[in-house]
């Protein structure tokens, strides 16, 4: 079987294969922004000021002005008083959950959760139990049992593999009355859903 062969106009967002073009899907660059202009300039243009990297992990040295105003921006963007960054969607799961969870800990997460959201709550010491993809009955029966400490509900607000959306909304109430938290790895929905993308919640 030949391979798909990346087109040479546009490599990060055709594929070439038995003569066909395709849409990358496989890549997280398929609408090809890492070879739009604006942002190549952008590029250019941090490279002169800041260098080729940071010289280190943001905890240690390699948080600059530019990373601070990015954080504000994000966070008066999507009308929050702080942002942070991570170095990646996993490193953020494993944080955010590794930070607020402990031992007598609770957590639920949607099935169909991306796996560095299920890795990161079996990673912790808390326990780990997942509900019925997008169906806020199967979540509501698993937090109507007494836990001890703290609950965490996690989900998705649009799945990365399936495309669809969680409900919310109807998540966001059962999880209010239960009182627990609830967290949403925006990933897929940052950009693309809401009122000028400001995401899925």
């Amino acid at each position: 079987m030949a391979a798909a062969a990346a087109n040479k106009k546009n490599d990060a967002c055709t594929l070439i294969f038995e003569q066909q073009q395709y849409v990358n899907f496989s890549s997280n660059d398929y609408l090809g922004l890492s070879h739009h202009a604006a942002i190549i300039k952008a590029w250019q243009t941090g490279l002169s000021q800041y260098g080729t990297g940071s010289g280190s992990y943001g905890h240690v040295i390699g948080f600059n002005c530019a990373h601070a105003q990015l954080e504000q921006q994000l966070a008066d963007w999507l009308g929050y008083p702080r942002a942070l960054l991570f170095i990646s969607g996993y490193a953020a799961n494993q944080s955010v959950i590794t930070a607020l969870m402990n031992k007598n800990d609770h957590i639920v997460a949607d099935k169909l959760s991306h796996a560095s959201l299920l890795e990161a709550a079996m990673l912790s010491p808390a326990r780990l139990q997942r509900f019925a993809h997008n169906q806020p009955d199967a979540l509501r029966h698993l937090l109507a049992t007494n836990h001890n400490g703290k609950t965490l509900v996690a989900t998705e607000g649009i799945f990365s593999m399936d495309g669809d959306r969680a409900p919310l909304a109807q998540l966001h109430a059962v999880t209010r009355q239960a009182q627990a938290w609830l967290l949403v790895d925006d990933a897929h929905g940052i950009g693309v859903r809401g009122h000028e993308g400001r995401g899925s919640c």
